[in-house]
């Protein structure tokens, strides 16, 4: 049930549009919606582009990653709930897409609209992303998310939920470990197998690795 109205991130998303008309930030285009991937993280077919250089082509397939915000993985408390949320909101839907660069691996990276409503904004407001820390820079999405966590939502209904950077750093602390264990030394039994049934189970939150199209 929505429990707030969802006004100030049409308004939020507004302001934001009319920022991307100004020839300093990045692109803006349109793509139907072909696969929900994560919950801050979608493939589109492009069907309407931009003028400007690096503009995607119509028809171009593109995995596109919300900015500023991360999403619980999947094996992660609420990661599922979270991209099951997402898939709802966005079946067979048109999203306006402001880019504003490209992640490590190439991928388009930024803001999401449907409808004029900003879906950046929602996802953390219902409570199925955090703001991503290190490089969030819009207020309005830690107005958001300070409301959400009051509010109990989504992943702020559980108890101490861990942000998913924290997370996939334990998982790859825990794969390593595994990979390479120290022998035992001498003079010591080595460790029973329910000692590592933790790390076991952050092994579980794998992170996303699909190819960009």
């Amino acid at each position: 049930m929505t429990i707030h109205s969802p006004s100030p991130l049409r308004w939020v998303a507004a302001a934001l549009l009319a920022l991307a008309a100004s020839p300093a930030l990045s692109q803006t285009y349109e793509g139907r919606v072909t696969h929900v991937l994560s919950a801050d993280s979608i493939r589109i077919t492009v069907v309407t582009t931009c003028l400007e250089a690096g503009c995607p082509e119509l028809g171009d397939s593109l995995r596109v990653e919300m900015s500023e915000i991360d999403a619980p993985e999947s094996g992660q408390p609420h990661g599922d709930t979270a991209s099951d949320a997402l898939l709802t909101r966005l079946h067979e839907t048109v999203v306006t897409v402001i880019q504003e660069g490209t992640s490590e691996q190439g991928r388009p990276i930024g803001h999401l609209y449907l409808d004029g409503e900003w879906l950046n904004g929602w996802a953390v407001s219902e409570g199925h992303a955090w703001v991503h820390a290190p490089s969030a820079q819009t207020k309005a999405l830690h107005d958001l998310q300070n409301e959400a966590r009051r509010q109990g939502r989504g992943l702020w209904a559980g108890q101490a939920p861990v942000p998913p950077w924290q997370w996939r750093e334990g998982t790859r602390t825990a794969a390593g470990n595994a990979a390479s264990p120290e022998p035992p030394k001498e003079g010591f039994s080595q460790i029973a197998p329910g000692a590592v049934d933790g790390a076991q189970d952050l092994m579980h939150g794998a992170t996303r690795a699909e190819p960009n199209g």
